[in-house]
């Protein structure tokens, strides 16, 4: 758009001039010299420009999303083609055949010369100024040296002759003129233009000369009160300049070395003030241009200020020279200048008589100086390294206390290649590191720093300190041994490590209510999850696991790791570190053992916690140096070591699906026989698998595997699989710079099978070492049978064609460049040399290994027998399968059948417990699924005896631990090594290039978004004639992002141009217009690929994606979507294709048969643990005494991170190609992903594109906020929402949120309100019409709602009940009255404003029934009930749910149904009840307490006897829970679908529906508001007034905080995640008291668009609570001036 729309304004450039010069001839020239500075602002704003243009213009990837604002989705949808562009011609790049390149490359710089005149004009004023002394074009002579006109017309007018020239011919009125080039007009320019000098006034010579007058005042020393006048002339002169002014006018070396000759000079040294200004003056002019810092440098003014510090004189000269010398400290080349000159030594020697500020200044220079010195300035930094100890140990100040850090840390990396310099300097530093660990405890997640009021008055650094510190501390364990002897020994670096990473869970851990040095790291490990561990930042945790790996002795050679090369020679300094590492693990052998169980559990959890290859391979080398490091061989020391197993047998499990496939099975009986050989476990050697035979020791390993490969259409030859060859691949783009532009597909499949090469050496290392602790493991777990079955697959299959090596050498790196004590194996210098053959050969190689160190084991009777559970299990499934067996089981059948089965799965056997690998390899699991989820039998019928035989065993026996949380944890075990969904990446992917700063993923997916796919458009032949020619065959380059209907909004133009051209659409263009415009059939262009026609709406990178797919869910390389040209065929269609197709985007709605195309096991285990979550709901609600599970047992953490990583990628989501399984997986099973999860997913595959970014942003954004990277280069940014600002009243607030919600409820934008006669605006007044409105809805008028106080006759009373709203039942005539259609409208309008509150992230205040949303998920599943579905919908422990005592009164007449059987016909209407027979009720076919409603025809005159009682109780129910509701429903449904789709919300269960309603519980606890309260002006969180009134807010009712939150927000509810999750967060500052008031005085007052609260400084607590009392009660309804 900004090419369109500037070449549009400048076209008319010439004729603009001449116009205004015609009207201005009669101005003086005076009038011109007033509007110097105006020129002076305008022409800088060009030049400003201009180089922005030719930034635009080098770059091949200019970003077009710098708009501040979206349009409209449909204003965007036709323009955004054209903003998404980056060519000037409509925003698309043409590639035509018979193009001439020459012509467009002038129009291109015609366009650019252009540019570079133009200015910037606000209004007609402006351009009237500018131009009233330009004359007349026509009469102008070709004279380079005048400058009687205005410069700008002059460069256009010869710009026209150039560009006129250029295309052949001269414009009218310009013939005269020589054809000149570029650099003539140029010099024209800067020899004419107001900032270069001349044209109005003195120019540059005048002003020059009058600069070197004042500088020459400097130099004389006759008169010092000249020279102050100078410098105060001087430094008012720079604080009036910019940088591009002043690099001209000013001689910068010369000016520096007369200031800093007045500093130095004898003659003047007692002339303080003198020496003080002109610092003054020297800051003044560093500061208007930084390159200035160069000429002071040049002139010894690092010297001179280091002097005036280094003796206290005169403290304000002190304090300017500190400012002065943090200028110059921020140029890299004055680091070691300043430490040369002893300026360390001067800004900490007297640091405690500064002022704070001057302290400040003090660490900035610092801190800044310690970056990068010289090894000969050692000497300078020792002697001042005690100081900086005393400020990092004893200092309060923040800043100060963080520079210092800041310090340590770069001196740390200044001397990383010189250990013993290190060494001195950490000598007997024990309480140093103490420190150091603890304040990188604290400064993790700090808004947890809550455990004590100590620890609250300590301090903590933000997040980019904290990870400079952190990379420093890996670099100081790297290289000295007695430093890593001192974290293990003296800091118990392993228990820091995991209690700071689990700072970052949700919930309150142990680490959070106890000082640090008081928890027992072996109980650590019970407190570290997955939670905190996926909310930790990736680059935070990445330098603890790298910190783990430099703290463990390498204990291997190069070839037993697959991340270094054979022959790879270690440095003789890195080997001297290794074994002394080794020795030192010997010597303090209890230390290291405790570290080791510290970091354990971290070690696996990090594992499962990230799909990130770079951060899951640093775990396999730490596991790896662990069991590698084994000079006791007892593992058992480790606590939860058997974790392991379950790891590694995941690995090979997923790894196994890759190789069976690429490498069929040769004996496709082979795996079986392997489950029966593992199973049986029979110890005698000839009963071993043929497979092993030859295997007689591990010297052997690997000669076997020499055979001729497959062929290469089976087996790609090495270089076509290495990782190298991949990466030299082309691409476009800024992301081109990441390695995220590597082959995807095959780049995970090569980690996959790295990842397997570690599991398979962690495991033949630890079988090797303790075999009795882990054959039995592995054998549970399926490891071994997996190891067997790759290795008949790969055995013999692959070759290394003659390599004596597996991995190629790689060329050495000079040694004098080199960090010696790098770990190579942390770093990605040799994994890119690997080649899918040489991994394989690898694995190969190791599964043998394994499998002889397990024979060999078999063979010395190690094995235990293991095969009573797959007995049990087997004979379960038998019986479960014999479906006429199943059809006559009695309840006490199934009970013993259950109990059976719940022995196996929560009992031992011989001390061991079942595997999920066994439970997997029973098939119980899939039976179970079918037995409980099939719609053909009953089993799975909630009253069925099945279902309750189940219940009872599993849920209601009385037992310490449920039965059913053992049964959900195997199955999640199983979950998790079985499922193998792949992530698709769209280029720019994160996790295969190690990008763990969250703020440059956000650039490389900001890239990705921006680049372009070639499109060729090809005409069909029906419509070649109507087509230019031009325009039958053209490349186009369009943005992936963009959609068909930009592409068809170009080529409408196109054809429409040459159509006026030709003169044959001289009558239809207006009524072509109208049919486009409005959609109907008339016009329009359809798109098709392959013969599949593209709906408008798709987007180009979906489209193509998408057709490159030969299979549901097929895994495209981006690559060939990015490099290719892709054939698009269009013809004109009376209509446009609108409907769904192939191409549609993520479609909540898909076919479920489509998820039938991934693993059955791995569908079998969704299926069964939705039917264990649904019984734990029904439990929950009808069963008192029920074990309930919690629900985040049921979630899986591995699918969790799978999906967040899969939403990370925009481009994918937005563009529709997100893969099936995470469409599925949330709608089917949503249980097994945290609520957090689920909402980012609906904001990004619900809410629209421009939503889609928006949400993106923020959240990337917040991280990037929360981890402290706010300041770490621009953020990237795709644009925003539009925002509808809508002004209502609140006398009639109900009638005016359904008219807004009719005209703006369905817009992409972002709703505002505001009211009249209020100044309030923003978020807070938006968020009380919110909560208003919600309360508005349940007024007793509307008759919307069942109502419990029914003796409240106020028709303006809100309706009240206990157990949530839920609809007032309708009959069907009643819903056809006038009545019924107000009521159906009104729900349709509560839909709609719900949704609306959704779209926005809006508070609403509803309490609905869980049976009411019930209602709503299940017609979200189904069309229309069955009989079987309509008794789970109406039946009585439902009724409790909403109508407790209509419930009870169904009850009562059940009792006599129940004495029925005993009884006649005749006398049943004679049974008694407590005293009354059923005709003694006189009971009508009326719904109670609804006497309008008829059950039946007439039904209130016809009495319920015993004959129709059952009858009626039916009647009832479906009325009250299912006929009488379902059209209110219905409407809410439709009301609310039309602003996003409401089957979206099968995301959520009814309760979460409730919680995000309006419902949620909230916590106010102490911690949680310490925590969430930001202390500020005036407060900390320690004065007094903030721990008052957290003591009054934890002390409120539920009343009072409500109102409080109305007070505050403008809500009366938190969001969901409490006061953590407000934005902007609560802060509390002081409110001070003014005009000899009082504190008590004032009444505290909030803004609520930032959620601040301004507090005064109460004299006591009880004044206080008095006055937030009245000002919530007070404040409420109005936003005013405060």
């Amino acid at each position: 758009m900004y090419d369109i729309d500037e070449r549009e304004s400048n076209v008319n450039y010439d004729r603009t001039l001449e116009d205004k010069h015609n009207n201005n001839q009669g101005k003086e020239r005076e009038e011109a010299q007033d509007n110097v500075d105006d020129q002076y602002d305008e022409e800088e704003d060009t030049l400003l420009r201009l180089s922005g243009l030719a930034h635009r213009r080098r770059s091949s990837a200019f970003n077009p999303y710098d708009d501040d604002e979206y349009e409209d989705e449909d204003e965007e949808e036709e323009r955004g083609f054209v903003s998404e562009i980056h060519e000037p011609n409509n925003g698309v790049d043409v590639d035509e055949e018979e193009d001439d390149d020459e012509d467009f490359n002038e129009e291109g710089n015609l366009d650019f010369l252009r540019r570079f005149v133009n200015p910037r004009r606000n209004d007609e004023e402006d351009e009237y100024n500018n131009a009233n002394d330009i004359d007349d074009g026509d009469d102008q002579e070709d004279d380079d040296d005048s400058v009687d006109g205005d410069p700008r017309a002059e460069f256009l007018r010869a710009i026209g002759v150039l560009s006129s020239a250029g295309r052949g011919g001269a414009a009218s009125g310009q013939g005269n003129f020589r054809v000149q080039g570029f650099d003539d007009v140029v010099q024209r320019l800067m020899g004419s233009g107001v900032i270069f000098g001349a044209g109005f006034g003195s120019g540059v010579d005048n002003t020059n000369n009058e600069m070197q007058g004042l500088i020459n005042n400097l130099n004389q020393r006759e008169d010092t009160y000249i020279i102050l006048e100078t410098l105060n002339e001087l430094s008012e002169r720079l604080l009036m300049m910019n940088g591009i002014t002043a690099e001209r006018f000013i001689p910068a070396n010369k000016l520096a070395k007369s200031l800093i000759d007045i500093m130095e000079d004898p003659q003047l040294a007692e002339e303080l003030e003198l020496h003080l200004v002109a610092c003054r003056c020297l800051y003044n002019f560093l500061e208007v241009n930084q390159d200035f810092i160069h000429e002071a440098l040049n002139n010894n003014a690092i010297v001179a200020l280091c002097n005036k510090l280094l003796e206290i004189t005169y403290i304000d000269l002190t304090e300017q020279a500190l400012q002065t010398l943090e200028m110059i400290s921020r140029d890299p080349i004055s680091h070691n200048q300043i430490i040369a000159s002893n300026g360390l030594k001067a800004c900490l020697q007297y640091l405690d008589f500064l002022t704070i500020h001057a302290q400040r200044k003090c660490l900035t220079i610092v801190s800044n100086s310690c970056t990068n010195v010289l090894t000969l300035n050692f000497k300078m930094v020792q002697d001042v390294f005690e100081n900086i100890e005393s400020v990092v140990t004893s200092h309060s100040d923040h800043l100060v206390v963080e520079n210092a850090w800041l310090a340590i840390s770069r001196i740390i990396i200044s001397f990383k290649l010189k250990p013993e310099l290190l060494d001195q300097l950490f000598e007997n530093k024990i309480s140093l590191l103490k420190e150091l660990t603890q304040v990188i405890y604290r400064s993790c997640n700090k808004s947890q720093n809550l455990s004590t009021d100590s620890e609250l008055s300590k301090i903590a650094l933000n997040y980019s300190s904290l990870l400079s510190l952190l990379k420093s501390l890996v670099v100081l364990t790297s290289v000295s041994v007695n430093v890593s002897k001192t974290l293990l020994s003296e800091c118990r670096i392993g228990d820091t490590i995991v209690k700071s990473l689990n700072k970052y869970s949700k919930n309150k851990s142990i680490s959070n209510q106890k000082p640090l040095q008081t928890i027992a790291s072996h109980n650590v490990h019970e407190n570290i999850s997955i939670v905190a561990l996926m909310a930790t930042p990736k680059e935070l945790l990445s330098q603890f696991l790298i910190l783990i790996a430099y703290l463990l002795p390498i204990s291997y050679s190069p070839e037993d790791t697959p991340f270094l090369k054979n022959d790879y020679e270690e440095f003789r300094e890195k080997e001297i570190v290794n074994q002394n590492r080794q020795e030192l693990c010997e010597e303090i052998a209890d230390s290291y053992w405790s570290f080791v169980t510290d970091i354990w559990p971290l070690l696996i959890n990090s594992f499962l916690a990230t799909m990130d290859f770079d951060m899951r391979k640093k775990v396999f080398i730490s596991i790896f140096r662990i069991v590698s490091f084994n000079p006791d061989t007892k593992f058992s020391k480790i606590e939860g070591v058997s974790l392991i197993t379950g790891l590694l047998a995941s690995v090979a499990n997923q790894s196994k699906a890759v190789i069976t496939k690429d490498f069929p099975l040769r004996n496709e009986n082979f795996e079986k026989e392997i489950d029966d050989d593992i199973d049986m476990l029979n110890t005698e050697e000839g009963d071993q698998n043929e497979l092993g035979k030859e295997v007689s020791g591990l010297n052997r390993f690997g000669h076997d595997l020499t055979n001729k490969p497959r062929s290469e259409s089976q087996f790609v030859p090495n270089h076509e699989h290495s990782l190298e060859g991949e990466a030299a691949s082309e691409t476009e783009g800024r992301a081109s710079t990441y390695r995220s532009l590597v082959k995807p597909q095959l780049t995970t499949k090569l980690q996959g099978f790295i990842l397997l090469l570690s599991a398979l050496l962690v495991a033949r290392n630890l079988i090797q070492a303790d075999p009795t602790l882990f054959i039995q493991d592995f054998e549970k777990e399926g490891f071994i049978n997996d190891t067997l079955v790759m290795l008949n697959c790969l055995d013999g299959e692959i070759s290394l064609e003659g390599q004596n090596h597996r991995r190629e050498s790689l060329p050495k790196i000079s040694a004098s460049y080199t960090n010696k004590y790098v770990d190579p194996e942390l770093t990605d210098e040799y994994a890119f040399q690997l080649t899918e053959n040489k991994i394989l050969w690898d694995v190969a190689k190791s599964a043998k290994e394994v499998k002889y160190l397990y024979d060999s084991s078999k063979a010395l009777g190690q094995s235990t027998e293991t095969s009573e559970h797959m007995r049990i299990l087997t004979e379960i499934n038998e019986t479960l399968l014999d479906n006429d067996r199943l059809r006559t089981m009695s309840f006490d059948q199934w009970f013993m059948l259950w109990n059976k089965l719940r022995k196996v799965i929560s009992e031992t056997t011989n001390g061991i417990q079942l595997s999920s690998f066994e439970l997997l390899s029973s098939k119980i699991i899939e039976t179970l699924s079918f037995i409980f989820a099939s719609e053909n039998h009953n089993y799975g019928f909630e009253f069925g005896d099945c279902y309750k035989a189940f219940i009872s065993v599993f849920f209601i026996e009385n037992e310490k631990t449920s039965s059913v949380l053992f049964l959900i944890k195997k199955l999640q075990e199983a979950l998790t090594r079985s499922e193998s969904f792949e992530i698709i990446s769209s280029g720019g992917s994160g996790s295969s290039t190690g990008l763990e700063d969250s703020s440059k993923f956000g650039h490389v997916q900001t890239a990705i978004m921006a680049k372009q796919v070639k499109l060729k458009l090809v005409a069909e032949e029906e419509i070649l004639s109507s087509v230019p020619k031009n325009l039958q065959d053209m490349v186009l380059s369009v943005h992936a992002i963009a959609t068909f209907k930009s592409v068809d909004t170009f080529l409408k133009q196109r054809l429409r141009f040459f159509e006026d051209i030709q003169g044959l659409a001289e009558g239809d263009r207006s009524t072509d217009d109208d049919t486009e415009e409005s959609g109907k059939p008339g016009g329009g262009i359809e798109f098709s690929i392959n013969g599949e026609v593209i709906p408008n709406e798709t987007t180009i990178y979906g489209a193509v994606y998408r057709s490159m797919q030969s299979k549901i869910d097929e895994i495209i390389d981006p690559n060939k979507i990015w490099s290719a040209v892709h054939s698009i065929t269009f013809r004109k269609v009376s209509s446009i294709l609108s409907s769904e197709s192939k191409f549609t985007n993520n479609n909540l709605n898909s076919v479920e048969s489509e998820f039938d195309i991934y693993d059955h096991t791995t569908l079998s285990i969704l299926k069964l643990l939705k039917v264990l979550f649904e019984m734990n709901n029904f439990v929950k609600h009808n069963i008192s005494n029920g074990n309930l599970v919690e629900d985040s047992n049921f979630m899986n953490w591995k699918m969790t991170v799978k999906l967040n990583r899969q939403l990370e990628e925009p481009l994918v989501v937005a563009s529709g190609t997100l893969p099936g399984w995470c469409i599925h997986t949330t709608k089917n099973f949503p249980f097994i992903f945290p609520l957090e999860t689920r909402m980012f997913f609906l904001q990004s595959t619900s809410f629209g594109y421009s939503r889609l970014i928006h949400h993106w942003q923020i959240r990337t954004n917040q991280a990037s906020e929360d981890n402290g990277n706010s300041s770490n280069g621009q953020r990237p940014q795709l644009g925003r929402p539009t925002r509808h600002k809508v002004r209502l009243s609140r006398k009639m607030i109900l009638q005016s949120a359904v008219k807004v919600l009719g005209l703006y409820g369905s817009t992409p934008g972002i709703l505002e309100i505001e009211y009249f006669d209020e100044v309030g605006s923003g978020l807070g007044p938006t968020l009380e019409f919110y909560s208003t409105v919600s309360k508005e809805f349940v007024r007793k008028k509307l008759k919307l709602w069942r109502d419990d106080d029914l003796g409240n006759m106020d028709e303006e009373a809100f309706i009240w009940n206990e157990h949530g709203l839920f609809p007032a039942p309708l009959d069907k005539h009643q819903v056809n009255s006038e009545n019924g259609r107000k009521v159906l409208y009104f729900f349709s309008s509560l839909g709609k404003f719900i949704a609306r509150a959704l779209l926005d992230s809006r508070i609403i205040d509803f309490n609905f029934s869980t049976v009411f949303l019930k209602l709503v998920q299940y017609f979200n599943y189904n069309e229309k009930p069955g009989n079987r579905d309509l008794k789970k919908l109406a039946n009585i422990p439902s009724l409790k749910l909403v109508d407790p005592k209509l419930a009870s009164s169904i009850e009562h007449l059940l009792k006599y149904l129940k004495q029925y059987p005993r009884f006649g016909a005749v006398e049943r209407d004679s049974i008694e009840i407590e005293g009354a027979t059923l005709k003694d009720l006189s009971i009508f076919f009326e719904l109670p307490g609804y006497p309008e409603y008829e059950l039946i025809p007439n039904g209130s005159e016809i009495q319920v006897d015993a004959a129709n009682l059952e009858n009626y109780i039916n009647k009832v129910l479906e009325a009250t829970l299912y006929t009488g509701i379902v059209q209110q429903t219905k409407a809410f449904m439709d009301g609310f679908s039309k602003v996003f789709p409401i089957s979206s919300l099968v995301l959520f269960s009814p309760q979460e529906l409730v919680e995000l309603f309006g419902n949620a519980e909230e916590d106010w606890s102490l911690d949680t508001l310490t925590s969430a309260i930001n202390a500020n002006h005036g407060f900390t969180k320690d004065s007094d007034a903030i721990k008052s009134l957290i003591n009054i807010l934890v002390s409120f009712t539920n009343e009072e905080k409500r109102l409080f939150l109305q007070f505050l927000t403008g809500a009366p509810k938190l969001p969901i995640g409490g006061f953590k999750a407000l934005r902007p967060e609560l802060t509390v500052v002081r409110k001070r008291a003014e005009d000899n008031l009082q504190d008590d005085d004032y009444l505290p007052s909030v803004m609520t668009c930032a959620n601040y609260l301004k507090l005064p400084n109460y004299s006591s607590e009880d004044i206080m609570r008095e006055k937030l009392i009245q000002a919530i009660h007070e404040g409420a309804g109005a936003f005013l001036l405060s």
